[in-house]
């Protein structure tokens, strides 16, 4: 092999890599810039309600909320691999979220329990999972509950203001 050939040879394979690495940064980035991310808060204006807001930078769909139990509400979250199968168990009480669009924060009636999961979809049909504990947050992608058929799931009731209007 000549020298002008090993170089092109290696030069190519620069251009290879280097390419494989910027589309997956692409990517990601693309998914992230579409992602939404709930955070759920215990509402401090009503006992027995929780409060949802999407912090993130797209729309939250097929929303379910969950109890979390066992080790997801015992142990620090962001120790828990939310990925292990054995986790897919630990979850109690589904219910079905209205969409949530990026900004927007709805109020339910929750019976908060030291910790509360939800997952949700982009509009493109990724999966993110919240679970949201006493010992910390953690967002994850994927599905970490099981799957449930949204026609089998309840939709909570909005918590109201003295008036009568959703919070």
């Amino acid at each position: 092999m000549t020298p002008s050939l090993a170089i092109a040879v290696l030069a190519l394979a620069v251009s290879v890599v280097s390419f494989v690495v910027n589309r997956r940064a692409a990517d990601r980035a693309e998914r992230h810039g579409r992602m939404p991310v709930l955070i759920p808060r215990v509402w401090d204006q009503q006992e027995g309600c929780i409060a949802v807001r999407n912090i993130g930078s797209g729309p939250a769909l097929n929303v379910t909320i969950a109890h979390p139990l066992d080790e997801l509400i015992d142990r620090d979250a962001l120790g828990i691999d939310l990925t292990k199968a054995r986790y897919r168990a630990m979850w109690d009480g589904f219910m079905h979220l209205q969409p949530l669009e990026s900004g927007a924060e709805c109020a339910y009636e929750w019976d908060y329990r030291r910790g509360i999961g939800l997952t949700c979809t982009d509009a493109l049909g990724t999966y993110y999972t919240t679970l949201a504990t006493t010992y910390g947050t953690k967002v994850v992608d994927g599905r970490a509950m099981p799957i449930r058929r949204f026609t089998e799931l309840e939709y909570p009731e909005f918590c109201l203001d003295e008036g009568g209007q959703p919070l």
